[in-house]
């Protein structure tokens, strides 16, 4: 089926085939032309304002929503309504990161002829206006705050001296300077949450909102609607990074309609989930589906457990109880306690304590019984043994090796060279390294 030409052009008073395209030309409206084969055939000079995008850049772009497509062609892709030549219309997410609105009303009116359908006519009305510099700008007050807030997340609360330690800050770092998806793994309480927060602070998005989503405390459609209802917290373009808790709570058909906004939000949002088990295995129990996982999980990084990271918490008893000082043995005791709930019950405790000592120095009296107790009933932590070098270790051994092959061999060095697989002559330089004593040959009896 033919379709309408690719050249572009147009004289108002030329009645062939480029009047159409100086008439629309005048319009306003973001308009674009799909072939049959949902290629864009045309675009208007609106449209090219609306997306940046030049015609001759996109002219021939296949709009589908395949995995494979980019966010643009899977936002111009036409529905199944218009697919099947009636006319729709969808609400999407605008598939660019510029400022201003983050929705498009798609309009697509379908061009039949005598041999099916001919192609589409789409429009695009935009949600809202754009933000001026004036309201993007925010007052010094939030400002401040913001900063207050934002300097609470710092490397300085994961860095430690442990290898273990280092190699996850790497990648944590790493995770920051780019805009992949982030998946973290790590028990309940581990501080899945606050490394995606000190991430982001440290992002290319750091300016922007970080909303997190708790898919365990909140119902199933309280989260739909804050993704997905009029005025959920991607409208306007404030929110810099997502985060999800424990999204394998939530209904599967939520999870597609999740993977399908952030393939269509590619570039315009970060994406960061916070699980306690990794996604392939979630996936294999049934619990995520296999597109939110690869969406989602482009970058999976696990959490180490709180006990390794206690050299490195002191940041957060800096920041947790910044009015009041924490005594030596007050850090002792707060080290002894195992912190099975992790950060959160470290951060509950220092709260009540430093309610309790009313901005004096934390003191032992002002912890919790149970932690006092667990402290005093806490068995005595032995100091390691020094270990001897190795050098001595080896020789002892070589010593005892070569003084067992001459006992059997009834002190004949050649017969003891043999059996310890050595020539005679090093088994002569051994034995006289070592200093041993080799008595006389004992004859056969």
């Amino acid at each position: 089926m033919s379709e309408p030409e690719d050249t572009r052009g147009g004289q108002a008073g030329d009645q062939g085939k480029f009047a159409w395209r100086a008439f629309f030309q005048q319009t306003t409206r973001p308009l674009f032309v799909l072939g049959s084969s949902r290629r864009i055939r045309f675009v208007n000079a609106a449209w090219e304002e609306l997306t940046g995008q030049k015609a001759e850049a996109v002219r021939g772009l296949v709009c589908s929503r395949r995995r494979h497509s980019t966010a643009l062609a899977a936002a111009l892709a036409p529905t199944p309504e218009a697919l099947a030549g009636r006319p729709d219309r969808v609400r999407r997410p605008a598939p660019h990161a510029r400022p201003g609105t983050q929705w498009w009303d798609i309009h697509f009116l379908p061009l039949p002829s005598a041999q099916g359908l001919y192609g589409w006519l789409g429009s695009i009305e935009v949600i809202g206006e754009k933000a001026t510099g004036a309201t993007r700008k925010l007052p010094a007050f939030l400002a401040e705050i913001r900063a207050r807030h934002a300097d609470a997340f710092r490397w300085e609360g994961l860095e430690g001296d442990e290898t273990r330690l280092q190699l996850w800050v790497s990648q944590l770092r790493h995770a920051a300077a780019v805009e992949a998806p982030l998946w973290l793994v790590g028990p309940a309480g581990s501080g899945k949450e606050t490394t995606a927060r000190i991430v982001h602070s440290y992002s290319p998005r750091r300016l922007a909102a970080f909303v997190a989503l708790d898919c365990a405390g909140l119902q199933p459609y309280l989260v739909e609607a804050l993704l997905f209802a009029p005025g959920n917290v991607l409208e306007g373009g404030h929110a810099g990074t997502i985060y999800l808790k424990s999204p394998q709570l939530l209904p599967r058909d939520l999870q597609q309609q999740i993977a399908e906004l952030a393939q269509n939000l590619a570039g315009s949002v970060r994406w960061m989930v916070g699980t306690d088990r990794p996604a392939l295995e979630l996936t294999t129990a049934g619990l995520i589906l296999p597109e939110l996982a690869t969406t989602l999980a482009i970058l999976e990084i696990h959490i180490p457990p709180l006990s390794v990271r206690w050299p490195c918490l002191s940041h957060w008893l800096q920041s947790w109880c910044a009015r009041s000082h924490v005594s030596e043995e007050v850090v002792e005791l707060l080290q002894a306690w195992p912190w099975q709930r992790g950060l959160r019950e470290l951060r509950q405790v220092l709260e009540q304590a430093h309610l309790r000592a009313q901005d004096q120095p934390l003191q032992r009296e002002h912890l919790p019984l149970a932690l006092r107790l667990h402290a005093e009933h806490a068995p005595v932590v032995q100091q390691p043994i020094p270990l001897p070098s190795l050098d001595t270790i080896l020789q002892a051994v070589e010593r005892q090796l070569i003084e067992l092959a001459l006992r059997q061999c009834r002190y004949n060095q050649t017969a003891a060279a043999e059996r310890l697989g050595i020539p005679r002559n090093r088994l002569l330089r051994r034995i006289e390294a070592l200093g041993l004593s080799v008595p006389p040959e004992t004859p056969k009896s």
